[in-house]
């Protein structure tokens, strides 16, 4: 028998990051961070994120009216594009969420992945200080790298970085330096935008000071990586 959730709900902003599939396009998969806010009418709220299948990204930005039912299941449709939500909680403002993508000719891709809560709101370049690992989330790719490194950022929007990859054909290339320099998104308010000196740029979404979600952007071959950042 279900648990009765209908107090589950979005009682705050929730932070969320995911995948695209990639069933109709071969080995590429995509990715998708962003965030959920509260809107002014009850049960109310809008959505802004930033998504990237490795060769092309698109900022979204919808509202929606969200109706919690007693299985903690909720579904949606966003009021500005008509594309449908599905969301299931397992606690207050945390759960999983399914959804269609925006990009331009993925239209028969669907996006799933997890939406967490979010503390310490509003977030700015400050909210980002202190020393950080992250990693790469695995995303449905016949081929791709993974990556983890350590990133001390000064809570003025400039970060210092040491990462080890590994590439498709198990090349690794291990301490290798960077600097990251952090700006106000066009994904909506409260992401940012990460211009490493080198490489392709970062869409980042924070749920606190301490853990955010992060994307790569195009242009790529192939593939975007999905990070999650952690203090």
């Amino acid at each position: 028998m279900l648990q009765h959730r209908a107090v589950a709900h979005l009682t705050a902003g929730a932070t969320f990051y995911g995948e695209l599939d990639a069933s109709n396009l071969g080995v590429y998969a995509g990715a998708r961070v962003g965030m959920i806010a509260p809107a002014s009418a009850a049960n109310t709220f809008t959505m802004a994120y930033t998504e990237s299948n490795g060769a092309t990204s698109a900022n979204a930005t919808g509202n929606f009216i969200l109706d919690v039912g007693d299985d903690g299941r909720a579904t949606t449709t966003d009021a500005d594009s008509g594309a449908a939500s599905v969301f299931y909680f397992v606690s207050a403002n945390e759960g999983f969420i399914v959804g269609s993508t925006v990009v331009t000719g993925d239209s028969q891709r669907k996006f799933f992945g997890t939406f967490e809560p979010q503390s310490g709101t509003p977030f700015d370049l400050g909210t980002l200080n202190g020393d950080y690992v992250f990693g790469t989330e695995p995303l449905e790719t016949l081929t791709g790298d993974a990556s983890t490194g350590v990133v001390h950022i000064d809570g003025a929007g400039h970060g210092m970085v040491v990462v080890d990859t590994k590439a498709a054909d198990g090349t690794l290339s291990a301490g290798i330096t960077s600097t990251w320099t952090l700006a106000a998104s066009a994904g909506g308010a409260q992401t940012f935008l990460i211009t490493p000196a080198s490489g392709q740029a970062y869409f980042l979404a924070p749920m606190s000071a301490t853990r955010s979600a992060f994307l790569s952007s195009p242009p790529l071959t192939q593939w975007p990586n999905l990070f999650l950042l952690e203090r």
